[in-house]
């Protein structure tokens, strides 16, 4: 396994996420790997292909924004790189159980 991806903590697959536009292939060229490498790496040490990973990520920044109440859904979906934000509402709701207009007018959990 590289070296070069070992030495990357949470914060900076998360910024190395958001500069990738929460794309594997592009994850991939940005940290010189192939998308093998990467696989290979996100199973070891995440137990997720970097596809999931970026999903997860993305859906829970999705609810970090949303907790912050800046930024309207349809914002946030663009942030996050989601071309409809129907894309966005459907994964939203399949990961929280909620659609994300729901989550952000109830109380802070």
């Amino acid at each position: 396994m590289s070296s070069r991806l070992e030495k990357f903590g949470a914060e900076q697959w998360e910024a190395k996420a958001r500069k990738a536009g929460f794309h594997p292939l592009q994850l991939a060229r940005l940290c010189q790997a192939s998308v093998r490498q990467l696989e290979r790496h996100f199973l070891m040490a995440f137990h997720l292909t970097p596809k999931i990973w970026l999903a997860h990520y993305r859906l829970r920044e999705g609810r970090r924004l949303l907790l912050e109440g800046l930024l309207s859904v349809k914002a946030i979906a663009f942030q996050l790189n989601f071309k409809h934000l129907s894309n966005f509402s459907r994964a939203f709701k399949k990961f929280y159980g909620v659609s994300p207009t729901k989550f952000s007018s109830r109380p802070n959990p």
